[in-house]
């Protein structure tokens, strides 16, 4: 995506990766759209809406990519966000409809409540939005959701493989090997969701508190960017090599959305679950728009040095390119990493 919207309106990374934010940031944001729609007029009308303003924005999409008009940047990252908004629509509504059935993850059929499997004590049940908003264990995993790393390398890992590639490589392989990257990352990021709540009713039954899962999420995520950091061009150019830091990062961030839902309604309730999974989501957004527009900053003054000393003017090429982003994501993760440890100290007491 990013390289045809460069290439036809003439638009920077940074304007690039803003767009690519906003259709990001409607995965989180519109559950606070989605769940009073749903609340009030039903699943009819939600997904109703759903498709169309889908199909209307990737109309107007389509008409600005053929030259009947310019959206700029502000216009296309608008609708971006519609697109985000539609296209989760139909996964958001799935587990609000299914909201007074509480399954486990490994098998369909209820959650029986014994001294190992319940979730909630009765303060918890009981918490409101301002107890919510006003509990330590909300903040500390408000600012993990927000600091997890993941989703830039993502959107960028075409990026990534044009500047560690020679100048010479051939399009059609950089192409190749983006697509690959992003297909591991999606199998693996199935196989973490997957897994983490399969695992996590095992953990539960015997005691330990789910959240203990969140650091394993945590920690793979931590070393799939800390591969990134360490490693110069040559590595980074090898499949291989960047097909295990896309399995580590779409492992990590798949098991980190499965417990999610656990998680936030295991810590504030059921009674203020939507209000709670709200609260945590509007932050996100935040976090990866941020990354992504340093990412994107970083590689365009890259790309600015280049081009003043007579390099190549389309791309920036080498580690240069990438490393103060991969540094800072790093560091990020690391906060979001020992916030896990601290959130899974502050649950296990609980439990004990």
């Amino acid at each position: 995506m990013s390289d045809g919207l460069r290439a036809k309106y003439g638009w920077s990374l940074s304007d690039v990766n803003i767009i690519g934010s906003a259709g990001l940031a409607a995965l989180y944001v519109t559950y606070m759209i989605i769940g009073p729609l749903f609340d009030k007029y039903g699943v009819t009308i939600t997904m109703y809406t759903a498709i169309f303003t889908g199909t209307a924005s990737y109309l107007f999409i389509c008409l600005s990519y053929l030259g009947f008009f310019n959206t700029g940047v502000t216009g296309m990252s608008i609708l971006f966000f519609v697109v985000g908004y539609a296209s989760s629509a139909r996964k958001d509504v799935v587990p609000l409809i299914a909201e007074d059935i509480p399954l486990t993850a490994v098998a369909d059929k209820p959650i029986r409540p014994n001294e190992n499997t319940q979730l909630l004590n009765s303060e918890e049940i009981l918490m409101t939005p301002l107890q919510i908003l006003a509990s330590p264990k909300f903040w500390i995993y408000e600012t993990l959701m927000v600091l997890t790393q993941g989703l830039t390398f993502m959107q960028n890992v075409n990026i990534i493989i044009r500047s560690s590639a020679s100048q010479n490589a051939n399009p059609n392989d950089l192409i190749t090997g983006t697509t690959i990257q992003l297909t591991i990352v999606s199998i693996f990021q199935s196989i973490g969701r997957v897994g983490a709540g399969t695992i996590s009713d095992i953990v539960l039954a015997k005691g330990i508190d789910r959240s203990i899962l969140l650091i394993f999420a945590q920690g793979i995520i931590f070393v799939g960017h800390l591969l990134l950091g360490v490693a110069d061009t040559s590595l980074l150019s090898l499949d291989i090599y960047l097909a295990l830091c896309s399995a580590l990062i779409g492992l990590g961030f798949g098991g980190n959305g499965a417990l999610f839902p656990l998680l936030t309604r295991g810590m504030f309730g059921s009674k203020y679950y939507g209000t709670a999974s709200s609260y945590v989501m509007i932050g996100v957004p935040v976090g990866f728009i941020t990354s992504n527009l340093i990412f994107g900053l970083v590689y365009d003054n890259q790309l600015s040095y280049q081009r003043s000393a007579g390099g190549p003017s389309d791309y920036c090429y080498g580690k240069q390119c990438l490393q103060t982003s991969f540094i800072i994501a790093i560091v990020t993760q690391f906060i979001s990493f020992a916030l896990s440890i601290l959130l899974y100290v502050m649950l296990q007491k609980r439990r004990q």
